[in-house]
């Protein structure tokens, strides 16, 4: 995701993440950064970057927080995959390029952190997180207050795609749906029942579906089972992945839907979302999880608009070309 911080702006490429509030960048200077392509911003250069005490109410906002040697906000926060970022809370400018009305739309005042010991599973495109998840850090409701709606969507466009994904701005940070169901190839089946409420987080920043292990291996199988015993699977696949055939030796990935609570259809994957290539092998790209909850990753929302309302408190996704 693209967006401008600062005043002169600099142009920041971030992953846009539903699953957390905390928008931060790399700051200059850094004491343990993460390689990335391009150079560290620099608040210094900022003459609307500010430095957040942590004798401000804001601070407490954070689940890990702390005061500095000079009384700034020190923040801490991790992320599912254990990565995690540590820096001061600031207030700058953020900007927008409205594509739609051909201009740049400035947010003064925009609470964000300035990372300078992050490690993890960053990629060198990236240099930090957007938040747009539902707290009061939050990008989304930072700006919602601005104009009165907390309410955006995004469509994601598949990884060779020469194009631009899309999105769109109109407490609970990830949002929950209760999935009821899974098929593949028109045979079903269901999580446990005291698994149906709020048990499946939608987040963008996480890129592969987990799904409560139980429920996965009953999709592994029902695959294995679905593409017949005369086409083998691989009996070591690379990891992290459970289900890998040869590249070219499945001629048809079955159809594959999720069914979910207060729904009038179901969401329906083709193979590209559900399966990838992993070196000589196709590989299923959703994975086991042993944690409180299954998650709904980006791979399987390619493709797909989906859209936030953190006032209703809604979800909806619905097939899409992204224009």
């Amino acid at each position: 995701m693209q967006i401008f911080i600062g005043t002169p702006p600099k142009k920041i490429i971030a992953v846009a993440d539903t699953g957390s509030d905390l928008t931060w960048v790399q700051c200059r200077p850094c004491n343990n950064c993460y390689f990335q392509n391009f150079p560290l911003f620099d608040p210094s250069k900022s003459y609307t970057h500010r430095v957040i005490p942590c004798t401000r109410p804001t601070c407490s906002y954070l689940y890990i927080h702390s005061c500095g040697i000079t009384g700034e906000c020190i923040y801490g926060v991790q992320y599912e995959d254990e990565s995690n970022s540590k820096g001061y809370l600031s207030t700058d400018t953020i900007s927008f390029n409205n594509t739609y009305i051909g201009r740049i739309i400035k947010y003064s005042s925009i609470t964000l952190g300035c990372g300078y010991n992050n490690y993890g599973s960053f990629t060198p495109t990236a240099e930090g997180i957007v938040g747009l998840g539902g707290g009061p850090l939050s990008l989304i409701t930072q700006i919602g207050y601005q104009f009165g709606k907390r309410k955006f969507s995004y469509c994601f466009l598949p990884y060779n795609s020469r194009r631009t994904g899309q999105i769109k701005f109109g407490f609970d940070t990830q949002k929950q749906k209760s999935l009821e169901r899974i098929s593949v190839s028109g045979e079903t089946f269901k999580p446990k029942a005291n698994e149906t409420v709020g048990n499946f987080v939608v987040d963008s920043g996480t890129t592969f579906t987990f799904l409560k292990h139980d429920l996965f291996y009953k999709l592994r199988d029902s695959i294995i089972e679905s593409i017949g015993k005369r086409v083998a699977f691989e009996r070591s696949p690379p990891k992290p992945f459970e289900l890998c055939y040869k590249d070219g030796a499945v001629r048809y990935f079955p159809l594959i839907s999720f069914y979910f609570a207060k729904a009038d259809i179901g969401l329906h994957f083709p193979e590209d979302n559900v399966f990838g290539r992993v070196g000589p092998f196709m590989c299923l790209f959703i994975l086991p999880t042993y944690q409180g909850h299954s998650t709904f990753g980006s791979y399987q929302q390619v493709l797909y608009n989906v859209e936030y309302d953190l006032d209703k408190r809604t979800i909806s996704l619905a097939p899409s070309n992204c224009e």
